[in-house]
């Protein structure tokens, strides 16, 4: 049985190893930035999918769609080139807070790798053989690419550029009291 600091620093090397394999794919791929940016967040996802089965654990993806629109939005903002506004800043922050809120749930009330999620162990007991494809698909996938697009906005905000204006400071305000409302 791994103790829990160990698990976290398993999932911390695991997530390490999926964002650089992520980043690499993201900047070496001829496509469209959006393309670009899903087929690595897909990759990365893969990559964490097949560590959770190393580990026989698919809560090892539990931090990744709370961790991922952060790495997504600051890298795209970061190595785009284009120029950071506060148009920009605002969702990056919202992002961050949501993000770092979320992660931090997940962190208190992690056991450890020994410990998975009991709504995954109820879906390997009720769907037997296909819970790989259950897994992959439903656990991993579907909130990758849910998570994937609320990150839009941003690189599309990045790409085109904006003025600040009232729908941006009430879409921050909004986000803040949600991500607070949330916590509480």
């Amino acid at each position: 049985m791994i103790n829990r600091r160990w698990s976290f620093i398993i999932i911390t090397a695991v997530y390490l190893i999926a964002g650089a394999v992520g980043v690499i794919l993201c900047v070496t791929l001829p496509f469209d930035v959006w393309l670009n940016l899903l087929l690595a967040d897909v990759v990365a996802t893969t990559v964490t999918f097949l560590f959770s089965l190393i580990f026989r654990n698919a809560s090892v993806y539990d931090p990744y769609w709370s961790v991922q629109p952060i790495v997504i939005a600051f890298g795209y903002v970061l190595f785009s080139g284009a120029e950071i506004t506060l148009v920009t800043v605002l969702p990056l922050i919202a992002i961050t807070i949501w993000g770092v809120r979320l992660t931090a749930n997940w962190a208190y009330t992690f056991h450890g790798l020994s410990h998975q999620d009991w709504r995954y162990t109820m879906l390997k007991e009720k769907t037997g053989a296909l819970y790989p494809i259950i897994n992959y698909l439903g656990i991993h996938m579907f909130p990758t690419i849910v998570v994937y697009s609320v990150v839009l906005p941003v690189v599309y905000l990045t790409t085109v550029g904006g003025e600040i204006n009232a729908g941006t400071i009430i879409f921050f305000i909004v986000s803040l009291l949600d991500t607070t409302l949330q916590g509480v």
